[in-house]
């Protein structure tokens, strides 16, 4: 097949909604990223970040980063602030599928 017909993959925000909140359902396959303490030290708890990923909304996204990981950030109000999470999820089938937090912030 000649390469000029091929059709880039392109997720889905219902599809990447999806994913996200059933891989946050197990808590063991989140990561966070390295700007966590960041995060962490200006209020943004670990259990904001955590209903966000269960309950948010993607505000942006979802795009292919350039490893080809699912990239998007979700955002949620809770604890009476609006939370923002960039993610992405890492890995290609749903038992070795985990979330990356890359950052948050409150908005």
């Amino acid at each position: 097949m000649p390469v000029s017909n091929v059709v880039p993959f392109q997720p889905t925000v219902a599809a990447t909604l999806r994913i996200i909140r059933e891989v946050a359902q197990d808590s063991s396959r989140i990561r966070l990223g390295p700007a966590m303490p960041t995060v962490f030290s200006v209020g943004v708890s670990l259990r904001q970040i955590l209903n966000c990923l269960k309950n948010g909304s993607i505000s942006n996204g979802p795009h292919l980063d350039e490893v080809g990981f699912v990239c998007c950030e979700l955002e949620w109000i809770t604890a009476g602030r609006r939370i923002r999470v960039v993610v992405s999820v890492e890995g290609r089938k749903p038992p070795d599928r985990f979330l990356h937090v890359l950052f948050a912030e409150e908005v």
